[in-house]
């Protein structure tokens, strides 16, 4: 039976046919005559031919795999013909015994990279089959069946034995691992990317609202992708010393506890990271990114944006806008993007400098019009003093609060002390109303002016999801915010002037501790 079939992509009728007992058949004139080989050194015979692939780059070129698992043979067979199949190398190399090999693509640009799918996952070559690694990361440890690669965007996608369908999206960089033999850091080159807002189609972010039941596989992330290798990775002290314990422990040797003054050293060491520095035109920072700093290859997506500027807010230990939540879209454009090592206090650049180019999808929107990045970057700096603002104003409207409970339980607290308070509230009453609108009417359905909040919202928020110029509306509402910004926050600082002088005043009568006093 025929279980292997392919026909040169370089000559027409060049044909290659594998059996289920271990024949060979090649044919030269679209079928017509045949050539038979009942048997290949070094595979037993009657071995099931899983795949043949006929190169793209070569018409005397072939690759044949075989497997053997039902007589209880689970070695790798993988071998070339440079000669159309009239003689077989073997190509195995350092692959393990136990691969079944089941399928083989060559890719179409670099004749030496080459991916098979084994019985327990998916390897690669740069060398044509001298030395295999495998590629496991996001993929479990199962059968690939086939491999096929969308061409256009360097992707490889892999069908699996009972698990679904996988993709590596742009395995581009593979065809450049030789420029890393030599353990240098690397950023490898960054293909054309493309930006896009993504659709909701189910009324929110994946799923909506229908329910775990309803399946939905991730999207790659939208953004720039860096593609990087970090030939030694960095330790904090004590990965250090726990790597050196396994040793002792592997060589049942004594492992000594560490002074206290060890663990403290190691309790307050900075964990080392990779920084990555991305660079528009004109050499200005746009954005900062940050990954861990282990060695190997890595990638990390640049969504596009600006840093955010809202107020810096820990959640759970950690800044909330460390690496994603970013702020406002950039520019389509070029784009530079460069790699240092942190470690404690001292910034080391490494690797190499790498130039990329952003583009709207379809190149149908949105050019790259200086006057509009101009003002998408003031309406940054707009959003960065209001959020400063906001958080100003709640922390101001708590101590005031915190302010009146001390008065009222001071014994020797004075009335005029409490009408202080009550005045810095009223203050901060008429600010909220300014800033976020007047509740007493919302509630009641009652129509009122726009808060500078909404306006906000609309200029600066409803551009987040766009890369289009702003709207008229937008920029209108963008400048009232603006046109006020000055008072507000001088009725801050008067606001906490106020504090400041009550403050005085508790501290006078020794009223309990309230925050702002110190």
């Amino acid at each position: 039976n025929i279980v292997a079939f392919d026909e040169s992509p370089k000559k027409e009728g060049l044909l290659y046919v594998g059996t289920d007992d271990g024949l060979i058949q090649i044919s030269e004139d679209m079928g017509k005559s045949w050539k038979k080989q009942n048997s290949v050194a070094g595979v037993p015979e009657t071995t099931y031919v899983s795949c043949l692939k006929a190169s793209l780059h070569d018409e005397n070129v072939v690759y044949v795999s075989f497997e053997n698992h039902k007589n209880n043979d689970f070695k790798p067979y993988i071998l070339k013909s440079t000669n159309k199949g009239g003689s077989w190398t073997s190509i195995v190399g350092n692959l393990p015994d136990g691969e079944v090999i089941w399928n083989i693509a060559e890719d179409h640009e670099n004749p030496d990279l080459l991916f098979i799918g084994t019985e327990h996952g998916l390897y690669f070559t740069i060398d044509n089959g001298v030395n295999w690694t495998k590629l496991s990361a996001g993929l479990p440890n199962i059968a690939i069946r086939d491999i096929d690669i969308q061409r256009r965007e360097n992707d490889l996608v892999l069908a699996s034995y009972g698990r679904g369908f996988y993709v590596l999206d742009d395995f581009s960089a593979l065809r450049d691992l030789k420029k890393i033999e030599d353990k240098e850091d690397y950023i490898f080159p960054i293909r054309p990317s493309l930006m896009y807002n993504q659709s909701s189609p189910f009324g929110w972010r994946k799923k909506g609202h229908f329910g775990d039941n309803f399946y939905t596989a991730d999207n790659p992330p939208v953004g720039a992708v860096f593609t990087y290798y970090v030939a030694e990775g960095m330790q904090t002290p004590k990965q250090i010393r726990k790597k050196e314990e396994a040793k002792k422990i592997k060589a049942n040797e004594d492992i000594p506890y560490p002074s206290f003054e060890e663990f403290t050293k190691e309790d307050n060491a900075l964990k080392p990271y990779i920084l990555f520095t991305i660079r528009d035109e004109q050499g200005k920072v746009v954005r900062k990114l940050k990954a861990s700093a282990s060695a190997g290859m890595k990638r990390i997506v640049w969504d596009f944006r600006y840093p955010a500027t809202g107020a810096i807010r820990k959640n759970g230990g950690k800044n909330t806008f460390a690496n994603e939540g970013g702020g406002l879209p950039v520019m389509p454009g070029n784009y530079t993007v460069e790699m240092a090592k942190v470690v404690g206090d001292q910034i080391t650049p490494i690797g190499n400098k790498q130039s990329f180019i952003t583009r709207s999808l379809y190149n149908q929107r949105l050019a790259a019009d200086p006057a509009t990045q101009k003002l998408k970057l003031e309406m940054q700096e707009l959003n960065r003093i209001f959020s400063g603002v906001n958080q100003e104003f709640s922390l101001l409207k708590k101590q005031t609060g915190l302010v009146k409970l001390a008065i009222k339980a001071t014994p020797n607290s004075t009335l005029e002390m409490m009408k202080q308070a009550l005045e810095v509230e009223q203050k901060l009453d008429s600010l909220n109303t300014v800033l976020y609108g007047n509740k007493s009417l919302s509630k009641r359905y009652k129509a009122s002016p726009p808060s500078l909040n909404s306006r906000l919202s609309n200029a600066i928020y409803n551009s987040w999801g766009t890369h289009e110029p702003p709207t008229q509306t937008q920029i209108d509402d963008f400048k009232i915010v603006q046109n006020h910004m000055d008072q507000i926050q001088q009725d801050l600082k008067n606001i906490k002037a106020d504090l400041r002088k009550l403050d005085t005043e508790l501290d006078k009568i020794k009223a309990a501790y309230t925050p702002g006093r110190l």
